[in-house]
């Protein structure tokens, strides 16, 4: 093994790397890529869809090892957990599954692009070389279609925008908008239909799509006003949309 793929990493990044190139999620023509090593032959058609063979057997194995090994920063339960729901087709485990693929499509398209880099300083010469760099840009697309092609699972109530910009200050400008009075819009999210709404939104087992205003509206106290809970499910986008802050990461 190189080096980039050497390491035992996160638990749910390595069954990834293993599944990547056999998983339905990831675009045919990256799956033939990925496996260009093995099967050089481009006349072949795509790897078969493994994923949940691979899966079912994978977590077989663990069984046997009675839950021994890991990653040194790895849950290797919560993993576990995880990808029996993908098998069960939770959605929230998918879209988990998914963003693990996507993780794993960029992370070798960044390995491409350094045997790029190594080609163009003249420390590479082989004809795999050329082809790993001129494959980058591809397979960095193709993490990214994985991302585009995944239905939003949750929105992210990151308190104090650790990672986004915090949800609380965007109802707070929402709450002034209206002319509520400090602390009204709280009391009005806080109402039980509401809150229930919130929190199914929030785990991801309700999609913030275009009819979860309307929704939001049915739930809100007859005293909220028109078009604040189209306001709060905006408010609430934004702040999930928001780029992560680098520095942080």
């Amino acid at each position: 093994l190189d080096w980039e793929l050497a390491a035992v990493g996160n638990p749910l990044a390595d069954v990834a790397n293993l599944c990547v190139a056999y998983s339905p999620a990831v675009p045919a023509e990256a799956r033939r890529l990925l496996c260009d090593a093995i099967r050089p032959d481009p006349s072949l058609p795509p790897p078969p869809v493994l994923e949940g063979a691979m899966l079912r057997a994978y977590l077989e194995e663990r069984a046997a090892l009675g839950g021994r090994g890991g990653g040194e920063d790895g849950d290797w339960a919560a993993v576990e957990a995880l990808l029996r729901g993908v098998l069960a087709r939770d959605r929230v485990a998918s879209v988990a599954w998914r963003g693990a693929l996507a993780f794993v499509l960029l992370k070798n398209a960044v390995i491409m692009q350094g045997i790029g880099a190594r080609l163009a300083r003249g420390l590479a010469k082989s004809p795999n070389a050329r082809k790993a760099a001129d494959n980058a840009p591809f397979m960095w697309n193709a993490g990214l279609d994985v991302l585009r092609s995944t239905p939003p699972a949750a929105v992210v109530l990151d308190v104090g925008g650790v990672l986004c910009d915090s949800p609380f200050r965007l109802l707070a400008e929402v709450e002034r908008r209206f002319g509520l009075a400090g602390g009204d819009l709280k009391r009005m999210l806080s109402a039980p239909a509401a809150r229930a709404l919130l929190e199914s939104a929030e785990r991801g087992h309700l999609p913030m799509d275009a009819a979860f205003p309307a929704r939001l509206s049915g739930a809100l106290p007859p005293s909220a006003p028109p078009g604040l809970a189209a306001a709060v499910a905006a408010a609430l986008l934004d702040a999930a949309a928001q780029p992560p802050r680098p520095h942080l990461l």
